[in-house]
């Protein structure tokens, strides 16, 4: 599905992950990208851990958002993964995540900065986030389709 910032793609969603731990939810994630998007797994995972390195990427109220930027990407990508159970993630408010959204950039894009496109897209993916009232729905989203469903007309309803 495009948005305005990123695309996400049904394979690009997994819930009742059975991740133990961060390092596992990561390496999942890697995995997820490479199913749905092609990309090479091992180098996502480097991006991802790399950011990591810096600073928790735990956003807070149960929300991570791991990201970083790659070569040979046309545009932003999402991949969202539900653990079964909630994992501990060094978050700001110190509560364990059990939402996690992925998101990768390219490391340069036609007429932007590799840079800008993707603080754009981060900056939409956690405003979307912040939506209490959707972020509930996620949550309880019994499927993947039904969640992707509910970002999609999420994004409908907030187009600009």
């Amino acid at each position: 599905m495009p948005y305005s910032s990123f695309i996400l793609d049904p394979k690009g969603i997994v819930l009742g992950a059975k991740p133990r731990s961060k390092v596992e939810a990561m390496a999942e994630i890697a995995a997820l990208a490479h199913r749905a998007y092609d990309l090479d797994a091992a180098e996502v995972l480097a991006v991802l851990n790399t950011r990591e390195s810096l600073g928790s990427t735990g956003f807070g109220r149960g929300i991570a958002i791991p990201h970083g930027r790659l070569d040979g990407l046309a545009q932003p990508v999402v991949l969202l993964l539900r653990p079964a159970k909630p994992l501990a993630w060094q978050a700001v408010d110190e509560l364990p995540v059990d939402f996690i959204a992925a998101l990768l950039s390219p490391t340069t894009a036609p007429n932007q900065s590799g840079g800008a496109i993707h603080l754009k897209a981060l900056a939409e993916l956690s405003r979307m986030l912040r939506d209490g009232a959707l972020l509930d729905k996620l949550r309880g989203a019994r499927d993947s389709d039904s969640l992707y469903a509910m970002i999609e007309g999420y994004e409908q309803r907030n187009a600009a």
